[in-house]
């Protein structure tokens, strides 16, 4: 297959994969439990498609540790300007009424690394199969598109957290680029996600 045709093959099966498997998302969840059907849906059926179909290294797609220097500096650099912006949006009457509805039952360590595990396939979903994946057609626009449907799947939450996304979702899809990895990502998203239940639901 010639490169140029490839690359839009790649195109179209991430687009219309990650579409479908949101779509699913929304409607089922396997096995009866949410983290789990997570998992499957975001992590392990794209990487069968970038092994099986795609015929390509995961590592390619953000899994590797890339420019895990430069990567440590910017996930630190995220951490600490929303260190400073969760405590401001937890008062925020949007954000108490979404996650304070939860209740402050299951924050345990447990709850943490579930909370984990679920946010890594997030993150290589949007920051690792979709990023990189239209990245050879794309170039860094990649990095805005995949920010898409990053901020539409957060529909239904606080609306401050859903605009947010579009900015944060492209910015982060960039620095991925950068460096060639999605962790700045994921441990960004692992902390805000932790830190601000914890503050609205009273901590473990």
């Amino acid at each position: 297959m010639a490169r140029s045709n490839r690359a839009r093959f790649k195109t179209v099966l991430v687009l219309t994969s990650s579409t479908l498997l949101l779509a699913f998302s929304s409607y089922h969840t396997l096995f009866g439990r949410r983290e789990l059907s997570e998992i499957i849906l975001y992590l392990v059926i794209p990487l069968g498609l970038i092994i099986f179909v795609l015929g390509e290294n995961p590592l390619h797609y953000g899994l590797g540790l890339g420019d895990w220097r430069r990567g440590a500096v910017y996930t630190l650099g995220c951490i600490a300007l929303m260190a400073v912006i969760i405590p401001l949006a937890a008062r925020a009457p949007g954000f108490q009424n979404y996650y304070g509805a939860f209740g402050p039952e299951g924050m345990s360590l447990r709850w943490v690394l579930s909370t984990g595990a679920t946010l890594f396939a997030w993150e290589f979903f949007f920051r690792g199969f979709m990023l990189f994946g239209l990245e050879e057609e794309l170039g860094w626009y990649a990095a805005i598109v995949q920010a898409v449907p990053f901020t539409l799947a957060h529909i239904g939450k606080p609306e401050l957290e859903t605009y947010a996304c579009i900015v944060g979702g492209s910015l982060i899809g960039l620095i991925g680029l950068k460096v060639r990895s999605f962790y700045p990502a994921f441990f960004t998203h692992w902390f805000i996600s932790v830190t601000l239940e914890v503050l609205i639901r009273g901590g473990m």
